[in-house]
């Protein structure tokens, strides 16, 4: 199972370990899209429960905190940089940056969309990828 949900107000939480404890025993978990959608702790408790088979995360709540205390060894972790920092020896998981966008490739595209962007508006008055329009924007 993949979740490469964006987050929303509809999406947070969303698999939370209720709704993990209902997928195919020994299922694959990865996650790439928010930490929040599929709040750590739970996933931990169903890789402890035998639920999962497998977990793979680059995505983290609280990112800066469990950061530092990667890096140095101190500060405070909250339930979810607790639930990774257990889970950070398991065999069964895999936990990795969320840095695919530091690529070369991925920062020529960038400015190369910046660019385009920037020139589109300066002739057209509009955004090529206009943001979405109501709550959820």
């Amino acid at each position: 199972m993949t979740c490469c949900l964006p987050l929303t107000a509809q999406t947070q939480g969303l698999l939370d370990y209720e709704k993990l404890k209902k997928i195919k025993r020994g299922a694959l978990f990865v996650n790439v899209s928010r930490a929040e959608i599929a709040p750590v702790p739970g996933l931990k408790k169903c890789l402890e429960e035998g639920l999962l088979g497998g977990l793979a995360l680059d995505v983290y709540e609280s990112e800066g905190a469990l950061a530092d205390y990667l890096r140095h060894g101190h500060g405070r972790l909250d339930a979810s940089g607790r639930a990774v920092w257990d889970l950070r020896h398991d065999s069964r998981v895999l936990l990795t940056p969320h840095n695919a966008f530091n690529t070369e490739e991925a920062l020529y595209r960038k400015v190369r969309q910046s660019i385009d962007s920037a020139l589109m508006f300066l002739e057209k008055k509009k955004f090529p990828w206009p943001l979405p329009e109501g709550p959820e924007a």
